[in-house]
């Protein structure tokens, strides 16, 4: 079975693209301790996981 794509439907707000893209902060504390500083850095999340 193939999954439909986060955020693929008005309803969907598993993202909340809209806020994030506004520069609300998404990451977890410990996401952040682990990441440190990325100021001025561009980043790319890949993310994999079974639902």
């Amino acid at each position: 079975m193939r999954a439909r794509i986060h955020g693929s439907t008005p309803t969907d707000r598993f993202y909340d693209v809209e806020s994030f893209a506004a520069g609300r902060q998404t990451l977890y504390a410990l996401e952040r301790e682990l990441a440190g500083d990325v100021t001025g850095k561009d980043l790319l999340h890949l993310q994999g996981g079974v639902h």
